[in-house]
C-alpha cells in the first residue's frame, strides 16, 4: 500500500517547509492546499476575501480528490494543510482506506506562529490571494480548530520552535514506519 503522510498544524507552524522537505527526501508527491488555492486564485482572478474563501474551499476539495486519485494508483503522498479538527477527519477517513497513513502535527508557541505569520504576510513570497493577515494579527482566528486531528493512525507531534523536535531523521523514520521515536 502507498503511504499517506498528513502534515498539519496551525498557521505558520512550519507545515509547508517540513512537508516539502519530507516529500523531496521520501520521493513522495506533495499535495499542498495553499499551492492549489493559489493556482485556483490565479485562474479565477481572486480579489476579495469572499472569493479567497471560495478558492480555499475549492482547493480543499481538489486536495482530497487528487489524494484519492494518487493513493488509488499506489502513489505515496505527503498532504499538507492547516486541517480543521472536527471537519477534516470525515474527508481524510476515506483516504485512510487507500494507504498506510500517519499524521505529522507541527506545533510552535502561538505567539511565535503569529510572529511568523505576520512576517510572512508582509513578504513578497506570500500570494496575494490570502486575505487573512489582518485577522491573524488581531488574534481573530479560532485557534481551537487546529487542535490535533482525531484520527486512528500513528501521530507524531513535531515542535518547530527551533528546528525540529524530534530530530528530522526521526520524523522521516516515523513517516515510513509509524513508530513514534523515543525522543518524541
Amino acid at each position: 500500500m502507498p503511504i499517506l503522510v498528513v502534515v498539519t498544524g496551525p498557521p505558520a507552524a512550519g507545515k509547508s517547509t517540513l512537508a516539502a522537505r519530507l516529500a523531496d527526501d521520501l520521493g513522495f508527491v506533495l499535495l499542498a492546499k495553499d499551492a492549489l488555492k493559489e493556482a485556483i486564485a490565479e485562474g479565477w482572478g481572486v480579489s476579495t476575501l469572499d472569493e479567497s474563501r471560495r478558492a480555499g474551499a475549492a482547493a480543499v476539495r481538489a486536495l482530497y480528490a487528487m489524494g484519492a486519485e494518487l493513493l488509488g494508483r499506489g502513489v505515496s503522498v505527503v498532504m499538507e494543510s492547516a486541517f480543521h479538527r472536527g471537519l477534516a477527519e470525515a474527508d481524510l477517513v476515506g483516504l485512510l482506506a487507500l494507504a498506510e497513513a500517519v499524521v505529522v502535527d507541527c506545533r510552535a508557541p502561538r505567539a511565535l506562529c503569529l510572529e511568523r505569520y505576520v512576517a510572512r504576510a508582509g513578504s513578497v513570497e506570500r500570494h496575494r490571494c490570502h486575505f487573512d493577515a489582518e485577522r491573524v494579527a488581531a488574534g481573530a482566528l479560532d485557534w481551537g480548530v487546529w487542535e490535533p486531528l482525531d484520527l486512528d493512525v500513528p501521530t507524531l507531534r513535531v515542535d518547530t520552535t527551533e528546528g525540529y523536535v524530534p530530530a528530522y531523521d526521526d520524523v522521516v523514520s516515523f513517516t515510513t514506519t509509524g513508530v513514534v521515536p523515543l525522543s518524541a
